[in-house]
């Protein structure tokens, strides 16, 4: 086995990665947290090895929501393949705010289900929101390096982000 695959079934196993990333709250905190993808997951380890981790993350929130309608075993590796195949660049931590998010309502109501259309649904949305949060980082950082450049003040602090955000959103309409 790679030094890869050891650290990685020491450190990232779904209730250690829990612990782990507890203070992961936030779409910003995920993109500098710097866990593994399940790109590189699926390269160092197999495919079979990534479906199996994604797996075990959902046999968990199986456990972990109070809906009469559980998924099977066969639904569970089903869906831990979807995930796999249309989300190759998400990253332990992303697997570990959404099902943070899901479980305290954030994608809205499971109406006594669980199931593949459900989960991928709320990875696409995660996506959605994390590539929104990207851009506005990105933003923020590139009129922060302007501004520095120019000689003028640094952008910092909540109030600023705030109104850059509010400024941002407007623009976007």
């Amino acid at each position: 086995m790679t030094s890869f695959g050891k650290t990685f079934i020491a450190e990232w196993m779904p209730e250690q990665a829990i612990e782990k990333l507890s203070y992961v709250k936030k779409l910003p905190d995920i993109y500098r947290e710097k866990t593994p993808s399940l790109a590189k997951l699926k390269r160092e380890m197999g495919e079979t090895y990534a479906l199996d981790y994604l797996m075990k993350w959902i046999i968990l929130l199986n456990k972990m929501v109070n809906v009469g309608n559980k998924m099977q075993a066969f639904q569970v590796k089903y869906t831990a393949k979807l995930i796999l195949d249309e989300n190759p660049l998400l990253t332990i931590a992303d697997i570990k705010y959404v099902f943070d998010k899901a479980i305290s309502g954030h994608y809205g109501e499971l109406y006594n289900r669980l199931d593949s259309t459900v989960l991928c649904r709320w990875f696409r949305q995660h996506w959605d929101e994390r590539l929104e949060a990207a851009g506005i980082e990105s933003e923020i950082s590139h009129t922060q390096s302007k501004e520095t450049f120019k000689g003028e003040r640094n952008y910092s602090g909540k109030a600023e982000y705030k109104k850059f955000i509010k400024q941002y959103k407007q623009k976007k309409r």
